[in-house]
């Protein structure tokens, strides 16, 4: 949860912590909140379709796309496995 939190708001603190240049640089203009507005409208389309791809992928096809996504062609798969070291294929 805490790594989650960084994650969402770290781009935000980055682009909220320029807010004296960015006023000097656009004067008289709102890109502060126009700035927000937009993060925050792309976090909840984020949050959003994450929520949907919870609710319609099962959970061994979201396991084998973050195993195999990032690392795809990288990294050999290993099959998974539970903490005892057990083949998760011998469960239900």
């Amino acid at each position: 949860m805490l790594l989650s939190g960084v994650g969402f708001l770290l781009p935000y603190n980055s682009f909220i912590t320029d807010v004296d240049y960015l006023h000097h640089k656009y004067p008289g203009t709102s890109i502060v909140f126009d700035m927000s507005l937009t993060y925050i409208l792309v976090a909840l389309a984020a949050v959003l379709l994450n929520n949907v791809l919870v609710e319609r992928l099962t959970l061994h096809t979201r396991i084998t796309a973050s195993a195999l996504g990032p690392a795809m062609g990288h990294l050999p798969v290993m099959a998974p496995t539970c903490l005892a070291g057990h083949p998760l294929t011998q469960f239900p």
